[in-house]
């Protein structure tokens, strides 16, 4: 799944949600009795922590049972103020909170001692809270004391002021600190951000149910909304969950780039015009066995990052320290000058060293210095097809031919199929 549909779906989810809530009002109480308003939350909570499961991503998990006993809590919470207030409390806290762990744990599994104890710290808190919201809402209201659980912005925010803090302070926390993973920035921000907007909508103060009317009709409309902002946090797990699966499958961990099955499926779906190119680092065994393999992984990783740029087309991480270029609709013309612009920004940039980019126990230390800056260069081989007088597969072959040659001739190069002789072997 493409990254900015990873960061634009959560985003547009909770804003169109969020607009349709306002736009709407008290007429989403006609919305109170369907079905779906009470159900379908939970069974895409549940979705999002069984497939969590299932690709051994524990965190999603995690915050999917959060999110699902944050929803039963919710719509148990009664109809008297103080209740909805204590509820908002307890459970708000609770979400951010998990959210945070959930975004610094480390993954650790479900079936492992540590995945188990995981699982209680979660389950057991919010099934405690769950059973005295349905049960014992006064003794929710005692524990918890007012001034706790007032509303910061009143009818405009509903919520109390611990959770707006608390929410604000995660989120900071997540922007600044989070790593790239497919629980990055906004899905774990937007799924809190729902979950607490849904807690909020369960007050009959809120200003979007207006200052008249039936009190039914509010706290009817506040169920609605509530369902609905829950449903965009469920959504959005399960679209973390999806990315997760799909990354397991078809990216290269190493690089990010997509990896030899992703570059199969797109072959066959190439039409009979195309080009492709096969990408190779010059000298990748001397850095490799001067600064040692840690380094090295950085250095994939630095050509995959101007790979990634390339316009019209895809790059695929193809194995070692080669790479794959796919050009759609492209002549050769076209591909020289869009592999020839990456060779040149390559070659005239400087690949710098991090000091902390290696591990602790690194087998081998890098013998030069971990700041210097060492130039890279890739070997480029390019084969296009116009009317498809070759298959994707054999213009790979063709492209690994011309890739090959462009070695011979000194490295540093791009040599397209038409240069080349019919007797040159393949690099393999």
């Amino acid at each position: 799944m493409d990254r900015r549909a990873t960061t634009i779906i959560p985003l547009a989810l909770l804003a169109g949600v969020s607009l349709a809530v306002l736009l709407a009002g008290q007429s989403l109480a006609e919305l109170d009795r369907a079905w779906w308003i009470e159900y379908l939350p939970l069974i895409v909570f549940l979705i999002a922590a069984l497939m969590g499961g299932r690709m051994n991503h524990s965190r999603i998990t995690f915050l999917a049972l959060v999110g699902l006993f944050t929803f039963l809590a919710a719509g148990s919470g009664g109809t008297t103020e103080p209740v909805q207030r204590a509820t908002a409390l307890a459970a708000g806290l609770a979400v951010c909170v998990y959210t945070l762990l959930c975004a610094h744990w480390r993954e650790r599994g479900l079936v492992t001692e540590p995945g188990v104890l995981r699982l209680l710290l979660v389950v057991g808190p919010m099934a405690v809270l769950w059973g005295l919201v349905a049960t014992r809402p006064a003794t929710l209201v005692v524990l918890l004391p007012r001034f706790f659980a007032a509303p910061l912005f009143g009818r405009l925010l509903p919520l109390p002021w611990p959770v707006l803090l608390g929410a604000l302070a995660v989120g900071a926390l997540l922007t600044a600190r989070l790593p790239r993973h497919p629980l990055e920035t906004p899905v774990l921000p937007v799924a809190m951000a729902a979950m607490l907007l849904g807690l909020g909508m369960t007050s009959p103060r809120f200003v979007g149910w207006g200052a008249g009317g039936d009190m039914a009709v509010r706290l009817a409309a506040g169920r609605v909304a509530c369902s609905l902002f829950m449903g965009v946090a469920a959504l959005v797990l399960l679209l973390a969950s999806l990315e997760h699966s799909y990354g397991s499958a078809y990216l290269d961990e190493l690089t990010g780039l997509p990896g030899r099955r992703a570059l199969e499926q797109r072959l066959s779906a190439l039409g009979s015009r195309f080009a492709v190119a096969m990408v190779d680092i010059d000298h990748f065994k001397r850095v490799n066995d001067r600064y040692g393999h840690a380094v090295g992984d950085q250095a994939l990783r630095f050509i995959a990052g101007h790979l990634r740029d390339i316009k019209g087309g895809n790059a695929y991480r193809y194995g070692g320290e080669e790479f794959a270029v796919v050009l759609p609709r492209r002549g050769e013309r076209d591909a020289l000058g869009v592999m020839e612009d990456i060779r040149g920004r390559i070659a005239e940039g400087v690949f710098h060293l991090r000091a902390n980019g290696r591990p602790a126990a690194a087998a081998e230390p890098p013998t030069g210095s971990p700041t210097e800056g060492i130039p890279l260069t890739v070997s480029v081989g390019i084969a296009a097809v116009a009317r498809g007088e070759l298959t994707p597969e054999e213009a790979l072959d063709e492209a690994d031919r011309a890739l090959y040659r462009a070695k011979e001739l000194g490295r540093n190069r791009t040599v397209r199929r038409s240069e080349l002789k019919e007797d040159e072997p393949s690099l393999g």
